[in-house]
């Protein structure tokens, strides 16, 4: 007997949805991992933000639309 695939509850994933931008720290905290690994992937593609900075003193943030891109990408593995 096989059993169909559990579907993946990210309710609390989500951000209140006035936000239109996002915090690295904000994001790391709610995928529990590091500042740094948000910040590799955004570096690699795979998390679309908005660097605020300059090309040195980078200070992202990051659309909710692409924070919630990412999480429907890893939810189709």
């Amino acid at each position: 007997m096989t059993t169909a695939p559990q579907q993946l509850d990210f309710g609390n994933l989500l951000f209140d949805r006035k936000r239109t931008v996002l915090y690295l720290d904000e994001i790391a905290e709610k995928l529990g991992c590091s500042k740094q690994h948000v910040i590799n992937l955004i570096e690699i593609g795979e998390l679309g933000a908005i660097n605020i900075g300059t090309a040195t003193a980078k200070f992202y943030r990051v659309p909710v639309p692409e924070f919630e891109k990412l999480l429907r990408s890893r939810s189709s593995i």
